[in-house]
């Protein structure tokens, strides 16, 4: 059995399939809908569609991306509904919550996390108050953050960190950080992810 949750490689391992191989694809996006280049949605759904038609089996993390899956593409595979989740410690570390100096963000720069209107929300809030931003971007869409900072006067008090380890991003979290924002913005991506981030945080 071999499970599999990047298309193109599902793609191929169907494509050429071995006697005996059981293909299961975890579906956590339609593609098509989700992809930033418009000139290959085309090509993304018909992937999509053969994925769908000729797997042995199809685990969803949530229900509203297999109902649309499944008007879509129509799958006859035997599947699953499993969200996903995040482990919580035994104990949580005891903060001092009367001063809060620092608001952190950990994740993706992708416009559709909601960064941008992080960013320009944070000309409103009070100036001792900094915003930490762990996570990276290709340069052209650092150099769009980066402008932004600059026309909304906000390059001190807003500062890039780069992308981290799991392992330091949970470290970060248990010890330093005492406020965190998960800025989401509506859309097609709200309706397929479940909020690791949010699990994360907590």
């Amino acid at each position: 059995m071999i499970f599999v949750r990047h298309l193109k490689t599902a793609e191929f391992l169907l494509k050429n399939r071995r006697d005996g191989w059981k293909i299961v694809f975890e579906s956590h996006e339609i593609f098509y809908k989700t992809t930033l280049k418009p000139k290959l949605a085309a090509k993304l759904e018909r992937m999509e569609r053969f994925v769908y038609q000729n797997t042995d089996a199809i685990v969803y993390i949530s229900p509203t991306l297999q109902e649309d899956v499944e008007k879509l593409f129509s799958p006859k595979a035997p599947s699953l509904n499993l969200p996903t989740g995040a482990d919580f410690p035994k104990e949580c570390p005891q903060k001092d919550f009367s001063r809060i100096e620092e608001v952190y963000y950990v994740g993706g720069l992708f416009p559709w996390k909601g960064i941008d209107g992080l960013i320009e929300a944070f000309v409103g809030v009070d100036e001792g108050i900094s915003l930490k931003v762990v996570g990276e971007a290709p340069p052209e869409r650092m150099a769009q953050l980066m402008e932004m900072l600059r026309r909304l006067g906000l390059q001190k008090r807003v500062e890039f960190l780069p992308r981290m380890k799991q392992a330091e991003v949970k470290t970060l979290l248990a010890e330093k950080t005492k406020l965190c924002v998960l800025p989401n913005v509506p859309g097609v991506y709200e309706r397929y992810t479940m909020p690791l981030k949010m699990f994360e945080y907590m």
